[in-house]
């Protein structure tokens, strides 16, 4: 019969125990003190044994240790509403829609705690899989690792599952640039274009699509032929995505605020625009809204993005062959039948942006500098347009081979010379 334990013989608390499970495996379990007991498994005795004693640190210390009933869901959208205010509308859109279209449906029944970085990788193999690009993934796996940071940070959680897991690898960037004489093709077939001064400055200044839609006559001036980039036009979803509106931000980066001076051509297409517009304001009469606006729609309300791409970059592309003309069939129901009915979409080869790229390529291969290029794009450090266009860079070493050659050489080596190397190079070889 066993002797009944004695006082001096029980556990005390915040104790660990170890026991065999009737399935084979282990289980450690610690007192916390505040009435909760945290339980541990593994395979072996010493696997738990040395959780327990970690378990046991991590409690006499005075750490808090993480309640297992605090679901990812739960706190992912704890973590939403906590950032929201502190980042632009428009990035916490997309904070939003990574985790609840990609992250929540997944893995938000798990338990906090029970989140290991082998589950988010397997999260990850399944969304490249269904078709989501790589580089979208990482966004995802940036987003979800710096929620659980917070989480680390409060004692939620006894470490980063993401910091832990490895992302989709991301091929680097390589823009797909326009040439001068594809510029020059798409710039004669704008011609007449209610935009033709948008693609002046987008091609002459390398500005973004947001940054010129926000750009204000206020900032334009056409006597000096400068404009200031102050800000970029974004659409912000109402909450319950419900509706949108056109909200004029500041710009991504306090150095891409700047003041860039035009090209003539450029200013001569912006003074053209000029006319054209107050000509448009004179048509509309009282259905005129007042924006400031450079750019606005035919009663000068703000212009939204993906109409400008659909409505004008789109055709424009596909007059010079770089953007493809799709048709699809679709069944459609009228007066009580189906009937089938052909759709021809665009699909382009080059997307607005690249314009941007087709500026900062041009110059570079032309030998401009890069802290120069740098400052026309409004990068916010030199090395942010060394990271994207190196490839470019790369290619243009051969020129500064052929620099120091004529600073430090000018003429090749005597023939003299080459054969006594050659000779010492054979006889160095024979021994």
């Amino acid at each position: 019969m066993a002797k009944p334990r004695t006082k001096k013989h029980r556990r005390g608390n915040r104790e660990g125990s170890i026991s065999q499970r009737a399935d084979g495996r282990w289980q450690g379990r610690v007192s916390l003190g505040d009435g909760r007991r945290k339980a541990v498994y593994g395979k072996t005795r010493e696997a738990v044994a040395a959780d327990v004693a970690k378990l046991l640190v991590e409690v006499n210390s005075g750490v808090t240790v993480p309640s297992g009933k605090l679901t990812v869901e739960s706190w992912l959208l704890g973590w939403l509403d906590s950032v929201k205010g502190t980042v632009k509308p428009r990035t916490w859109q997309r904070y939003k829609q990574l985790l609840t279209a990609h992250a929540i449906p997944a893995i938000g029944r798990l338990s906090l705690t029970r989140l290991t970085p082998e589950r988010l990788e397997r999260l990850y193999q399944e969304k490249v899989a269904t078709g989501l690009s790589p580089r979208t993934v990482h966004h995802l796996h940036v987003v979800i690792g710096t929620a659980l940071q917070k989480a680390l940070k409060r004692r939620k959680v006894a470490q980063n599952a993401a910091r832990l897991a490895d992302p989709p690898r991301v091929g680097k960037f390589k823009p797909r640039a326009l040439t001068a004489d594809e510029c020059k093709a798409f710039l004669g077939a704008a011609a007449g274009d209610r935009y033709e001064a948008l693609y002046y400055l987008a091609i002459y200044t390398g500005a973004r699509l947001g940054e010129l839609l926000a750009l204000s006559w206020d900032h334009v001036d056409l006597d000096e032929g400068t404009i200031e980039i102050t800000g970029t036009l974004q659409r912000h979803t109402d909450e319950d995505e419900t509706g949108a509106r056109l909200v004029v931000e500041d710009t991504k980066t306090e150095r891409s605020a700047r003041t860039i001076r035009l090209a003539p051509a450029a200013l001569e297409m912006l003074q053209t625009h000029r006319v054209r517009q107050l000509e448009e304001k004179l048509e509309a009469g009282k259905a005129w809204t007042p924006s400031g606006l450079v750019f606005t729609t035919e009663i000068g309300t703000p212009v939204d993005q993906p109409n400008v791409r659909r409505r004008s970059f789109w055709p424009i592309l596909a007059k010079i062959g770089l953007a493809k003309k799709i048709t699809t069939t679709e069944t459609q129901r009228r007066r009580g039948k189906d009937v089938k009915v052909k759709r021809t979409t665009l699909k382009p080869l080059v997307r607005f942006h690249d314009l941007r790229h087709s500026t900062a390529m041009m110059l570079l291969k032309d030998g401009e500098p890069v802290s120069i290029v740098s400052a026309l794009l409004g990068h916010a450090r030199t090395s942010t347009t060394t990271d994207i266009y190196g490839h470019v860079l790369d290619g243009l070493t051969g020129s500064a081979a052929g620099r120091m050659q004529d600073l430090l050489g000018g003429d090749k080596p005597k023939r003299a010379v080459r054969s006594q190397l050659v000779s010492k190079m054979v006889s160095h070889r024979r021994r």
